[in-house]
């Protein structure tokens, strides 16, 4: 009937077309309706039968659940184990009149009160208590919660770092690895351990594994409780499963480096995908499985497991703490929208250095950022890092902790990314809760840990000034109420509830942080000027500069008010300080070669640095932006001749512009670090040969020799070789072990440039210098008469330098010489420029020479004095900003 309908329709429309052209008038056509008619039937009929369809399913669903009910009530279920916490201490004690910041930076109350403490438990906080065992000792002064490493490698990457036996922390033999475990690679021997906890304050940790891998593993928990060293004595028990992810950079090179996946952003995120996918669907089969009636009392053995996924599972279950190691923008991203799908939660950003970029992305997702202070450039995804990060975030809404990193960054200075971050403008409340209950309850502990609260465990340390004032350590430090620390002998520093900040105004006409072309200028209203060899006091001390020069320094320069005038108001004048032991100019971002000089491989002799400067850059600008004005940069690499240093001027774009010294020493590398690429160099012994032959051919009256090395045994070495060949001048950097021989020196009139910064990067031998007070013992050089000097020994810490000079003074011992100010501030500007014999206008404040100071607000070598002017020559910036 279909066809029949539809050949009689065809026909009229042609019999329609036929009158058309001839204009007829056609009578009205009947048209069968019959088939319409059927069609809307069984149309309605259609809609009836899924209308019913719907509702049996509805109803069929109904009697199940009225049948089974639902899965929560019929599935089977499994208990936690909960653990017996065997090894809590049981000290019994009240630690009486002392000043407590609580885990969220708050003071607990603005008069001193008592900590009672039984069976390892904080019991009561308040006014004159009673009891047994009341410790007054520490009486007046502050106490903090014991500090929370969220993001550690301790005893996973143990010292003596650099020995193959202690590198656990990364299993590289495949991408996605979530099930091993780094409680298995812990070693409770770790000579960092005391140090961290008696020198830091932290007594809790996180252990991640390391970032080679898409998904590393999982994490472990530990109290650096006392008694002997043991993984089952120092681990949490109880606390929450915790696992490690990364993203970006590390695992790509890795893998890429082995032609295989990963080696790209695409490849990561893609094995992620793979692995989620893999442990959802054996999450769904255990969940039919434990749903399943017949399962009830079945063998716990026969239900469905894997267990290389069952972290994973565990993650998807949300029963597991999610650190990722994401720095940039796309790979947070990545991990936040990989987070939706398949429905996990992300605990903590780790590092994140970009996170400031998507603050409200990452607000929204509950998501905590574990970072750093000031590290900065080492890699590209680092290289946008900003020490403001920390206030934009938390202003943004997102919680914000420090970690170390350790040992990237020592834990023992974990306190120190909160008081930098603090000096860089983050509120003081927010910097102290950064390192206590801030990473506590990103780790799921701030039930015990993070805060001194009634029912807390009793971790507690007694800080020898407030801990966000640089040089702050722990004077005690108790674990679950053991007294592991009891450092009492040592002198009170202050007990003031907030850090140390000068409120001196600096000020200038001119635009803030912008580089400023000035010939002629005077600086009016000084109290102090350090001019590089004496300390000048006064009430309105004034530098006067023309052309560039300083034509008068002190009380009796006049008024010249036809110069541009900058008010200090009372502040403080240095030299510009002066690094040697850096490569500014010559690394960018250490990781990606196309931004960096490189390394020479041949004709070492013939190789000089200035060749390879570069000033606009990074981390020149930062070096300059710290008010380091002077660098004495040497060709990059450590191969055994390293070739000829330059000295300049940081304040310029071009080397040349800013050039002080073109030659300004021969370097030379020795030790384990430069065994390699000949022959010769292969041994220590055979490294002082080839310096030997080298030296032999030059007349040494006119040159500086400088050697970078660690070793006593190295160093009388080159002590018989300044005889030998009759070197004039010799100075030493790196020099760890140079106390061991600091008689010798000082006769043979040797200059050394000791790098604290590096105390966990050095070799085997120099592990008992790591004990030396932050300092390498640069107290007793100077005791012994050596000429010293102070540097950072990286590119990235070199804006940090004055802070490096402050804990030096800070803590060196009582008679020390660097207990005075203007000693420590010669280490960093005249004594260093004198070792490499540089004109009179660098590291001084002398007429008759290149202006080239800084001004401070207040103390320049701590975290109360700003940073408000630097002017060297002609260029001047006023309220100088880091990046």
């Amino acid at each position: 009937k279909k066809n029949n309908m539809q050949d009689r329709e065809q026909s009229i429309d042609e019999e329609i077309d036929m009158y058309e052209e001839e204009k007829i008038v056609l009578p009205p056509i009947k048209v069968n309706r019959w088939y319409t008619i059927t069609k809307k039937k069984i149309g309605i009929l259609l809609i009836l039968l899924l209308v019913a369809g719907i509702i049996a399913f509805v109803v069929l669903g109904l009697i199940a659940y009225g049948l089974w009910g639902s899965n929560e009530g019929t599935c089977r279920t499994y208990e936690k184990i909960v653990e017996k916490e065997v090894f809590r201490q049981e000290g019994n004690f009240i630690l009486k009149g002392v000043y407590l910041l609580q885990g969220d930076g708050s003071a607990h109350s603005s008069e001193k009160v008592d900590i009672k403490v039984e069976d390892g438990k904080i019991v009561e906080i308040g006014s004159s208590l009673s009891g047994e065992n009341v410790i007054t000792t520490y009486t007046d002064y502050i106490v903090t919660p014991g500090l929370v490493d969220m993001h550690s490698h301790l005893g996973v990457y143990s010292f003596w770092e650099g020995i193959n036996a202690h590198n656990d922390g990364n299993e590289k033999t495949n991408p996605t690895l979530p099930q091993v475990r780094a409680i298995d690679a812990f070693n409770p021997d770790d000579l960092a351990i005391p140090q961290v906890r008696n020198r830091g304050g932290v007594t809790t940790v996180q252990i991640l594994p390391g970032s080679a891998n898409v998904m590393g593993g999982e994490a472990a928990y530990f109290k650096l409780r006392g008694g002997h060293p043991s993984v089952e004595r120092w681990r949490i028990r109880n606390a929450p499963a915790g696992m490690k992810w990364a993203c970006g950079e590390n695992p790509k090179r890795v893998y890429k480096a082995r032609g295989e996946t990963p080696s790209s952003r695409m490849g990561s995120a893609w094995l992620m995908r793979q692995q989620l996918e893999a442990a959802q669907k054996l999450m769904y089969q255990q969940d039919q499985w434990d749903c399943t009636p017949e399962n009830a009392s079945e063998d716990y053995q026969k239900r469905p497991s894997k267990l290389a996924l069952e972290s994973l599972v565990r993650l998807l279950r949300n029963e597991t703490v999610l650190n990722v190691h994401c720095y940039e923008v796309e790979d947070l991203e990545m991990i936040l929208r990989l987070s939706k799908e398949f429905n996990f939660k992300v605990a903590a950003f780790h590092h994140a250095l970009n996170a400031y970029k998507i603050g409200d992305e990452i607000r929204d997702a509950n998501i905590t950022v574990s970072t750093f202070a000031d590290l900065f450039g080492y890699k590209m995804e680092a290289y946008d890092a900003s020490v403001h990060s920390p206030k934009i975030l938390t202003e943004a809404g997102v919680p914000v902790a420090m970690k170390s990193d350790h040992p990237v960054s020592h834990a023992k200075d974990l306190i120190s990314h909160a008081a930098k971050s603090a000096y860089y403008g983050w509120d003081e409340s927010l910097a102290l809760a950064s390192v206590m209950s801030v990473p506590a309850k990103a780790i799921q502990l701030d039930h015990r840990v993070g805060y001194a609260k009634k029912n807390y465990d009793a971790d507690l340390v007694v800080w020898d000034r407030h801990p966000l004032d640089l040089g702050a350590r722990p004077r005690a430090v108790f674990v679950e109420g053991e007294q592991l620390l009891d450092d009492s002998s040592k002198v009170r520093v202050s007990n003031r509830m907030t850090a140390a900040r000068s409120n001196v105004q600096f000020t200038c006409s001119l635009d803030a942080n912008k580089q400023t072309t000035q010939s002629d200028y005077v600086v009016t209203g000084l109290n102090t000027i350090y001019d590089g060899d004496n300390k000048i006091e006064g009430t309105n001390l004034a530098i006067v500069v023309q052309n560039g020069k300083v034509t008068c320094v002190g009380s009796s320069c006049g008024n010249p008010t036809s110069l541009a005038t900058f008010a200090a108001n009372g502040g403080i004048a240095t030299p510009g300080f002066v690094e040697a032991t850096s490569q500014v100019g010559m690394i960018n971002i250490g990781a990606e070669s196309s931004t960096n000089d490189g390394y020479a491989t041949a004709n070492q002799m013939q190789v000089k640095a200035i060749d390879g400067i570069k000033l606009r850059t990074r981390t020149a600008r930062a070096a300059f932006l710290g008010g380091v004005t002077t660098s004495i940069t040497g060709p990059s690499g450590t191969y055994v001749v390293a070739g000829h240093g330059v000295a300049f001027y940081t304040a310029y774009d071009v080397v040349d512009d800013g050039l002080i010294k073109e030659n300004s020493d021969l370097r030379f590398n020795v030790g384990t670090h430069s065994k390699h690429l000949t022959d010769s160099d292969h041994s220590i012994s055979g490294q002082f040969a080839h310096i030997r032959r080298e030296l032999q051919t030059m007349n040494m009256a006119n040159h500086t020799i400088v050697f970078h090395l660690y070793d006593a045994e190295e160093i009388n070495s080159v002590i018989r070789l300044k005889k030998e060949l009759d070197i004039k001048n010799v100075v030493i950097t790196g020099a760890a072990d140079a106390y061991l021989v600091a008689d010798r020196l000082a006769e043979a009139d040797i200059g050394v440039i000791v790098t604290p910064t590096e105390e966990n990067r050095v070799a085997q031998q120099q592990f008992e210098t790591r004990f030396s007070n932050d300092i390498f013992y640069a107290d007793v050089l100077k005791k012994a008469g050596v000429r010293v000097g102070f540097g950072m020994g990286t590119v990235y810490n070199v804006r940090n330098l004055r802070w490096q000079a402050g804990m030096i003074r800070e803590w060196s011992a009582t008679d020390s010489a660097f207990k005075h100010t203007e000693e420590a501030i010669e280490a960093i500007t005249s004594g260093i420029a004198d070792m490499f014999d540089l004109p009179d206008g660098v590291g001084r404040i002398k007429v008759g020479t290149d202006a080239n100071f800084n001004l401070f607000n207040g103390d320049p070598l701590s975290y109360e004095g700003k940073l408000n002017m630097i002017a060297v020559r002609d260029q001047i910036i006023c309220s100088p900003t880091q990046f």
